[in-house]
């Protein structure tokens, strides 16, 4: 058993100092397969555009998360097909930008805790949902900011979301014009009880300044809900413009050129060696 053991050793190491015999007799062939498929591979990373990737959080008061994702789906079908002529008009952006966009994705950001909630949402509930837009550009990141800016302007102008936010802004308008009414009369009748001396026995002044202080409270949130509103799409996160672009990678790269520059240096030198062979026998 060891006998055999220490022939396995002993042809292996025959084979590899065989094998580094013939490489260091072929090593022009071997310099000539790297130096042609590395010096592709540095002409590819020269060439090719880099690609930059960023993601923004935008949530709506009007839809869901997964119709804004719904909603943006066309976006990205254009992208797919090159259509950039009509993704220029939707962003309303040149079309040398559109151009530069080579993906376009939207998921709804899911929050567990909420899963089983009601589908029926208030405006306070549908901005608490966040949908994650991420875009992937060639050749220049700063192309971002216009990007994000043609993106909120899509959905803003979306038919549905426009007429909503409308909407909700004008009953947010009209319910604070009736509170300001109503804080108004109650500060007249509280003054008017101040004045008289008799006939308001039964009302009690303090409970009038409970409801006042209520109402502003509700003045208050209402107040919040119009400025949080933006035309019924919100920026949580901005796109970042990243320095270090997601593709092509050059570590990659050049992992798969030295695999193949081996591989086409074995089978060169083994068509080689058996030419050769094959001479010497015919002499």
């Amino acid at each position: 058993m060891e006998n055999n053991n220490e022939i396995r050793e002993v042809n292996l190491m025959s084979t590899l100092i065989d094998a580094v015999i013939i490489a260091k007799s072929k090593s022009k062939i071997i310099f000539i397969v790297f130096g042609v498929v590395f010096g592709l591979g540095f002409t590819y990373l020269f060439l090719k555009s880099p690609v930059y990737k960023t993601e923004m959080i935008v949530s709506s008061s009007e839809v869901t998360s997964e119709r804004l994702a719904i909603i943006i789906e066309p976006l990205e079908k254009l992208v797919e097909e090159k259509n950039y002529t009509e993704l220029s008009k939707f962003l309303r952006i040149d079309s040398i930008t559109a151009a530069k966009i080579k993906t376009i994705e939207a998921k709804e950001i899911k929050d567990e805790t909420k899963m089983n909630q009601s589908s029926s949402y208030s405006s306070e509930d549908l901005r608490q949902q966040n949908c994650l837009v991420s875009i992937q550009v060639k050749s220049n990141p700063l192309l971002f900011d216009t990007i994000q800016l043609g993106i909120l302007h899509y959905l803003r102008n979306n038919d549905f979301v426009k007429r909503k936010s409308v909407l909700d802004m004008n009953n947010l308008m009209r319910m604070k014009a009736r509170i300001n009414r109503e804080i108004r009369d109650l500060d007249t009748l509280k003054r008017t009880i101040a004045t008289q001396k008799g006939g308001y026995m039964y009302m009690d002044p303090s409970s009038i300044n409970n409801t006042i202080a209520e109402l502003y409270q509700s003045e208050l949130n209402i107040d919040m809900q119009m400025k949080l509103e933006d035309d019924g799409i919100n920026i949580i996160r901005d796109f970042v413009r990243f320095k270090q672009p997601v593709a092509p990678k050059a570590n990659i790269i050049l992992i798969i050129c030295f695999l193949v520059s081996i591989v086409i240096s074995f089978v060169w030198i083994s068509f080689d060696v058996s030419y050769h062979e094959k001479i010497a026998d015919s002499k």
